[in-house]
C-alpha cells in the first residue's frame, strides 16, 4: 500500500507491469495499489472504470510529456491522462505542428489541415520556410478556421488611440499582442510571395454601431481583391460578387456593394479609393459608401460601418484583417 507515487515506483520495478490502479482504503488514510500486466489499450475488454479508482499507465510515469489529472469526480469512462500541450500520439512522443519554433508550419491553414490545431490562439509558422519562424495568432474557428491575423487594432478605452505606425515587414504580424499591429501593402506583398493565400477577411465591430464581417470568395473576382490589397495591382477591384458575409455581420455596407468606392466618381461598385495612399489601402477607405458607411482606421478616424461625424468608440471595439 502507499500513495500514487509509491505505486508508480512499484510498477517501474516490476518488469511485467504495464499499468496500475490506485484507490483509497476504507480508512481514507492509505491507498491500495493493483499492478496490471496489460493496459486498457491492449485489453480494453478487461478495463472497468470506477470513480473511486485512478488508473495509470507506465508510460505516464516515465514520459514527462504526459500530464495526468487525478480527479476521481470525473466520469469513470473518461481518460485521466493526456499529452502535454504540443505533443500527440499514444506515447506522446510526436510534436504537434506549429507548437514549437523548431517545428513551425508554413501557415495557420496547414496547422488546421494537419489536425494538430487546438483552437484559436498562438502558433509558430515559417512562411518562407527558411528556418526563421515567427509566433502568430491563428483563428481556427471562423468560416472553417485556418486564418492568419495580419492586422489587429483593439480599443483599450473609449478615447481614440494616437496614430499607429504600420510594420514594413510581414514579420511584424508577430506583434499582434499589443493590439496595435498592422502591416503595409508592401509587407502584404512580401507575405503573399511566401504564402500564397487566396482569401482576405475583414472584421470590425463597434458596440455603438454595427459589425462588418466579410471574406473574399475563392474565384477570379475574389482573387482581384487579394491582388489589390497585396499590392500586386493598382486596379480597383469590383465589390459585388467578390465577398460573402460571415457570422455576426449586420452592416449596411455589406448589403449595398453596388454603391462602394471611388474610381474618380463615387458609387461605382469598387473596393478602395483611387486617391488614397498605396501603403495604407487596407486601412484608408478599403470599403466605403461615400458619406454613409466606411471601413477607415487612419488619421484619427476609427470607422466601422459608420460616418466620420460624431462617431463614438467603446472599450473593446476592434478592426482585424486575416488571410488564408
Amino acid at each position: 500500500m502507499g500513495d500514487d507515487l509509491v505505486c508508480g515506483l512499484q510498477c517501474l520495478r516490476n518488469e511485467k507491469c504495464r499499468s496500475y490502479q490506485c484507490f483509497a482504503a476504507e480508512n481514507q488514510r492509505t491507498e491500495i495499489c493493483y499492478l496490471n500486466n496489460e493496459t486498457r489499450t491492449s485489453r480494453p475488454e478487461d478495463f472497468k472504470g470506477n470513480q473511486k479508482t485512478t488508473y495509470f499507465e507506465l508510460i505516464q510515469i516515465s514520459n514527462p510529456k504526459f500530464v495526468c489529472e487525478n480527479d476521481r469526480r470525473r466520469s469513470p469512462d473518461e481518460n485521466y491522462c493526456k499529452c502535454r500541450p504540443g505533443y500527440k500520439g499514444v506515447t506522446c512522443s510526436s510534436e504537434k505542428l506549429g507548437f514549437f519554433p523548431w517545428f513551425p508550419a508554413r501557415s495557420c491553414e496547414d496547422i488546421r489541415d494537419s489536425g494538430d490545431s487546438e483552437g484559436d490562439g498562438e502558433y509558430w509558422i515559417d512562411p518562407a520556410m527558411d528556418g526563421n519562424s515567427l509566433k502568430v495568432y491563428c483563428d481556427m474557428t471562423a468560416d472553417g478556421g485556418g486564418w492568419l491575423l495580419v492586422v489587429n487594432l483593439v480599443m483599450n478605452s473609449s478615447t481614440p488611440s494616437p496614430s499607429w505606425t504600420p510594420e514594413t515587414s510581414y514579420r511584424g504580424i508577430s506583434n499582434y499582442e499589443n493590439n496595435r499591429m498592422r502591416i503595409t501593402t508592401s509587407a502584404m506583398k512580401e507575405l503573399r510571395a511566401h504564402l500564397n493565400f487566396t482569401q482576405i477577411r475583414f472584421h470590425c465591430r463597434k458596440q455603438q454601431t454595427r459589425t462588418f464581417h466579410v471574406t473574399t470568395v475563392v474565384n477570379s473576382t475574389g482573387e482581384a481583391v487579394v491582388q489589390y490589397f497585396s499590392g500586386q495591382t493598382d486596379v480597383l477591384p469590383s465589390s459585388c460578387n467578390s465577398y460573402q458575409r460571415l457570422e455576426g455581420d449586420n452592416s449596411q455596407l455589406a448589403i449595398q456593394c453596388d454603391q462602394w468606392g471611388n474610381d474618380g466618381s463615387h458609387y461605382v461598385g469598387k473596393w478602395g479609393h483611387h486617391t488614397k495612399q498605396r501603403e495604407n489601402r487596407m486601412y484608408d477607405h478599403a470599403a466605403f459608401i461615400a458619406h454613409k458607411y466606411h471601413w477607415v482606421i487612419v488619421n484619427g478616424y476609427w470607422l466601422c460601418d459608420d460616418t466620420g461625424s460624431n462617431y463614438k468608440l467603446s472599450l473593446g471595439d476592434f478592426w482585424k484583417i486575416y488571410v488564408r
